[in-house]
Order: structure tokens, then sequence, then C-alpha cells
């Protein structure tokens, strides 16, 4: 809960709220994403101990996670007790794996908002003054003295 009244008073309630979410395939499971990387899953930053709220607002916070996954794991040693896993994923997710108890979550993109309208023009400059009437040219010099 501290993790996200930390996000919502660094990143914006507002921001973390207008992010929209589509469950690929539509339907529940593991995310998958570049074959290339961890077996097909993807690159992602996993982190336990979290419930889903929080998974959702780390990766809505996070400008580089594209999707998350949420899921709990029960656990082989301990009856009843389970064990909840958040991926942050880092590449386009391709596919679901069907995984009882998981979700993926893709990011809708934002679109960008269209562009500022140009500033209006500005008005013409105003008109140049007339010109100043010329003076007349100088007289020309005196005729030479007769020798």
């Amino acid at each position: 809960m501290l993790i996200l009244l930390a996000l919502a008073l660094c990143c914006g309630a507002r921001a973390m709220a207008a992010t929209q979410w589509y469950m690929p395939d539509g339907r529940a499971g593991g995310c998958r994403s570049d074959r290339s990387v961890n077996g097909g899953s993807g690159a992602y930053e996993e982190i336990w101990l979290t419930d889903a709220a929080d998974c959702r607002a780390r990766c809505a916070a996070d400008a580089v996670c594209i999707a998350y996954e949420f899921g709990s794991l029960a656990s082989r040693r301990v009856k009843g007790k389970e064990y909840k896993r958040c991926e942050l994923h880092h590449s386009v997710v391709f596919n679901v794996a069907a995984i009882p108890g998981f979700e993926c979550w893709v990011k809708v993109p934002r679109v960008p908002p269209p562009p500022s309208p140009p500033p209006p023009a500005s008005p013409p400059p105003p008109p140049l003054p007339p010109p100043l009437p010329q003076s007349p040219p100088p007289p020309p010099p005196p005729p030479p003295p007769p020798p």
C-alpha cells in the first residue's frame, strides 16, 4: 500500500489511473514475448510477495514496462501457502500461455496529443513613413576671377 501511495505522489495518481489495459487473446494466462529471451517468456523484471494492484501500479509508472503478469504459485512444501509473483515485461507480448492462476495485462499505447497549433500570424509591420524631402543640391562654385 505504501508503494501505491509513493507512486501516486511521485508520478501523479491521474497518470496511473489513465493507463488502460487489455488481456491479449482475451484470456488469462502467462505473458509470452520475445522467444529468444528467457525460454520464450521475454525480458522482464520479477517481483515477489506483492499483490495484483501493486504489480499494475508499478507497470503503469514504468515507461519501459509494456505489460505485466501476476499470479500465485502454490507451495509444494507448505499446505495452503501461496507465493505471489509479478513480472514487469519490457518486450512485446505476442501470446498468452494457459497457466491457471495467472493473468497477463498489456498497456494500451498512449496516443501522443496532437501538435499545438501554430501561433497566430503576426500583424504586418506598420507602413514606412514617407521619404523626407531632399534638399536641393548645393550651388556650383563661383567662376574663377579673370586673369
